[in-house]
């Protein structure tokens, strides 16, 4: 996002938008894959098998699907119920919080 009004989507390098108000599918074939919403600027991924992603700009809030439990690894945490092992890096090893960010993006 270059700000919270002005938040550019992409799926597989191509732009992936939705105007406010207005609810898209992603498909692959014929199977639906994700849907995107735009509620006022925020945005609202949903996979109700796996995942909603609520995004405003400024905070990102991140919801798996219990039935995803202890599939996960990455910035959000691997989702296992204890707080105490989130903090890694891409390879594993304990960072702080202020050094998270950083350790995850490009």
């Amino acid at each position: 996002p270059t700000s919270p009004t002005s938040i550019s989507v992409k799926v597989n390098g191509s732009p992936f938008n939705v105007a406010d108000g207005e609810t898209k599918p992603f498909k692959s074939g014929a199977s639906e894959i994700f849907k995107l919403s735009n509620w006022g600027g925020t945005l609202l991924l949903v996979n109700p098998e796996v995942v909603i992603v609520n995004f405003d700009g400024n905070f990102v809030q991140v919801l798996p699907n219990v039935s995803t439990k202890g599939q996960h690894c990455g910035a959000c945490g691997n989702y296992d119920g204890n707080k105490f092992n989130n903090l890694r890096d891409r390879s594993g090893n304990t960072v702080t919080q202020a050094e998270l960010p950083t350790k995850w993006c490009k």
